[in-house]
């Protein structure tokens, strides 16, 4: 999707992760972020590796930034593009939509994007 499609720009972020639980039951997944918006996040990783993991699939997600901010940002997420990175110049991962976040982690959020945009 083109940047001018996006209700919220993404924001290229370096050296944070995310960890991922895929299920309640399963051990969190640490993956790198490679950018962030408002409504969403890219996390850098080769989808083989998760193949149960399908578009449309929650997830919980934690963008580890507790050194920074004192707390992670935490949201439930949804599996909303796979990219496998076969074309040139696109990095394998997943791109995630948040479709649960509080008034807290969005004041995390919008602090972490607003820092990585400087």
């Amino acid at each position: 999707m083109s940047a001018e499609k996006r209700e919220h720009p993404r924001v290229d972020i370096v050296d944070i992760v995310a960890e991922i639980q895929f299920l309640p039951e399963q051990e969190p997944v640490t993956l790198a972020t490679t950018n962030i918006s408002m409504g969403g996040a890219f996390v850098a990783c080769d989808p083989t590796q998760f193949p149960t993991l399908k578009r449309g699939s929650h997830l919980q997600l934690r963008i580890l930034t507790a050194a920074e901010f004192g707390e992670d940002i935490v949201a439930k997420a949804q599996v909303r593009r796979i990219e496998l990175g076969k074309l040139p110049g696109r990095t394998p991962g997943f791109g995630l939509r948040y479709f649960k976040i509080d008034m807290e982690n969005t004041m995390r959020l919008s602090k972490l994007i607003a820092k990585s945009k400087s």
